[in-house]
């Protein structure tokens, strides 16, 4: 399941308002979500670990 949704015509990166994350840091900027990054990257090191046996 993605970490990125809409709710209620809002962008939420996490369960984070994009637009909060906007009002509170000088735009533009990068967000990157952690778990998104980590499910991938799990992901990639499983198809290889099961290549390597």
């Amino acid at each position: 399941m993605t970490p990125i949704k809409y709710k209620s015509n809002n962008l939420y990166v996490e369960g984070l308002s994009v637009e909060k994350l906007a009002d509170d840091n000088q735009t533009p900027f990068y967000c990157y979500s952690e778990k998104y990054i980590e499910d991938q990257y799990q992901a990639l090191k499983s198809a290889f670990d099961m290549k390597a046996k």
